[in-house]
């Protein structure tokens, strides 16, 4: 299904000239010669991508971004103007629009924005349906048992999931540390961040804490390592130091 897109501009020629070029590059198109009427086509169906002018007949470009934005946080809104200035571009962003571009339009520019945004969107989607997905899979309800003790577990975890507190999780191979760790996290306030999985086993004790946390030039007695030598390569000495 080709990509919608919505063009509000008053000036006809420039309207009608950036129609042509998206229906040649295979994205469904509409246009409008005023906010107003934008607003209604948007209301009336959903657009992958607005092009929008700043100055336009009755509701300007930005009161027609802020209208939009209310409507749709999440909508890609890039403005055009002829009259550049720092205030201008600042506004529009701060409005909420994805891109600022200036006339008179390139078309090989506009159409390089318009590409780079809707690549943007799609793997912003993307990025949220692989983590609905992740969520889901490490729902509490998908951690089979029926046991009393799994139960009692299960409702222990629950209570600390949302927990700022530091949670160990003790436990023999293959009884589910790691999958109690992940629903803990994917059920917490802090889903949205990274989840890491570090095997401390596979570490040699001697070097877990400056693979953790990193280490400064001298910070190692003996002769450099593979690790620290490999560093030094390249411009200059560079050491590995992890926040």
């Amino acid at each position: 299904m080709p990509e919608r897109i919505l063009i509000v501009e008053d000036e006809p020629t420039l309207r009608e000239s950036l129609k042509r070029v998206f229906l040649r590059e295979a994205y469904e198109v509409e246009t409008a010669a005023q906010a107003e009427a934008a607003l209604q086509h948007f209301e009336e169906g959903a657009y992958d991508l607005i092009i929008s002018d700043i100055l336009l007949p009755g509701m300007d470009g930005i009161e027609f971004l802020q209208s939009v934005k209310k409507q749709a946080p999440d909508q890609i809104v890039i403005i055009m103007t002829a009259y550049a200035s720092i205030e201008t571009a600042v506004g529009a962003l701060r409005a909420g629009a994805h891109d600022y571009i200036l006339k008179p339009i390139i078309h090989d520019e506009i159409k390089r924005i318009v590409r780079i945004a809707l690549n943007e969107r799609s793997l912003r989607a993307e990025n949220l349906l692989l983590k609905k997905q992740i969520g889901e899979r490490y729902d509490f309800e998908n951690i089979l048992g029926q046991s009393s003790a799994i139960q009692a577990l299960i409702d222990q975890v629950k209570k600390i999931a949302d927990s700022r507190s530091n949670v160990l999780v003790l436990g023999e191979t293959g009884t589910g540390k790691e999958l109690f760790t992940r629903a803990i996290h994917f059920n917490s306030s802090r889903r949205n961040r990274p989840f890491v999985p570090i095997n401390c086993s596979a570490i040699p004790g001697t070097l877990l804490e400056s693979e953790l946390f990193g280490y400064v030039k001298g910070a190692l007695p003996g002769p450099p390592g593979p690790r620290e030598a490999s560093l030094k390569k390249g411009t200059g000495e560079q050491y590995f130091w992890m926040k």
